[in-house]
């Protein structure tokens, strides 16, 4: 058991959480990561009146953006919010899908293809948009709609970078070639099967003429690499990846944009591809769902939802994150523009991948890593 302070509601006790999340508590001030538990546990009770909202994001920029969120909602409406850190989308779910119906996350930002699947399983509530007004920003592409209802919708669209440390390897890199030079044995890193959505086989896939119906060619040329001797790190969380960077564990990696971009902002000396000599870029949205769980505030979740797509906070994601725009009248962040000059050049330069068949295939390509890539990985 974890007891804990939160401004505006006293004590609250945690008795059950998803393993290693920090829990933040939300003032008028500052969001200050104050506990963290590898306890397998997931509901927060509180002894106050005042439910606090559990929202869960991932590590590095984004538990920040979304706490100066969090911070400035708690402000304005004096409801609570609990925030939780998770490693992949992936983790989240299968939490989840463990304790159902017993959930008490409330908001959740994650991928497409996982927001895909928790909509399958009956895990979401629809967004009511005479709450959530500005989803009239974004453009329906941008959401996961269904039966004309929206469930999930895009605060900004990422994509993969191929990222190196410009001290430890000073050639750089000009597309996915770049990851079997044969002097960087040991030294590259890359995400597990199930991070970003399955990005890394997909972006194989796609390199070798393959694609989300057709992971085969993405396969051999992970094993291809596996036999090259030169991943050095198979990351399993964000923050992982980006501690490989900071340190010059890997010199090479195949990453997340924001996960580049934390480890840049904390002077490690890197560089980054992110259009690609060889193929387009594997790219995915970060969405919002609300969780339909015994736990569920949907009205408060979709008020929270609703103050993140405000404008200045779509500016703050986009901005801290590097990511494309997901809404209109939203500006591109200066942070993207050494590496890509517009939003239209960004669009010819990457994929997005279905999530209907990224929610279909990707436990198959996990088993496909496992049992003919892992082998070869030294």
């Amino acid at each position: 058991m974890i007891v804990v302070l939160i401004a505006g509601i006293g004590t609250v006790v945690l008795t059950r959480a998803p393993a290693t999340t920090t829990i933040f508590a939300t003032t008028t001030a500052s969001t200050t990561a104050f506990a963290t538990t590898t306890a397998s546990v997931t509901t927060a009770t509180a002894t106050a009146s005042v439910y606090p909202l559990s929202v869960v994001t991932w590590g590095g920029d984004y538990v920040q953006t979304v706490g100066t969120v969090a911070t400035n909602f708690t402000a304005a409406t004096n409801v609570p919010v609990l925030l939780g850190q998770q490693g992949y989308a992936t983790s989240t779910l299968a939490t989840i899908e463990a304790d159902w119906p017993n959930v008490d996350y409330n908001v959740v930002t994650t991928t497409p293809f996982v927001a895909y699947s928790m909509y399958n399983a009956s895990y979401l509530a629809p967004l009511n948009p005479s709450v959530v007004t500005n989803l009239a920003n974004v453009p329906s592409q941008n959401e996961l709609i269904e039966n004309g209802q929206v469930y999930a919708v895009s605060m900004g669209i990422g994509t993969m970078v191929i990222a190196w440390n410009t001290n430890l390897y000073p050639q750089g890199c000009g597309g996915i070639s770049c990851l079997y030079n044969a002097n960087l044995k040991g030294h590259v890193g890359i995400p597990g099967p199930s991070g970003s959505s399955g990005a890394f086989l997909l972006n194989l896939a796609e390199w070798k003429g393959g694609n989300e119906s057709d992971i085969q060619p993405g396969i051999q040329a992970a094993i291809t690499l596996a036999k090259t001797g030169n991943i050095g790190l198979v990351g399993s969380t964000d923050n992982q990846q980006i501690s490989a960077m900071e340190t010059g564990q890997v010199w090479v990696q195949y990453m997340w944009v924001s996960d580049y971009f934390t480890a840049k902002a904390a002077g490690a000396p890197l560089n980054a591809i992110f259009v690609f000599n060889d193929t387009k870029a594997f790219s995915n949205a970060d969405q919002a769902v609300i969780i339909n769980g015994s736990g569920a505030h949907v009205l408060e979740s979709e008020q929270f939802i609703n103050f993140m797509l405000g404008l200045s906070y779509e500016n703050l994601w986009t901005s801290t994150i590097g990511e494309i725009p997901a809404e209109n009248g939203a500006t591109m962040p200066a942070l993207l523009l050494p590496y890509v000059p517009s939003v239209a050049a960004a669009e010819t330069a990457i994929f997005v991948p279905n999530a209907a068949l990224l929610a279909a295939n990707d436990p198959s390509w996990i088993n496909l890593w496992n049992t003919q890539v892992q082998p070869d990985i030294s």
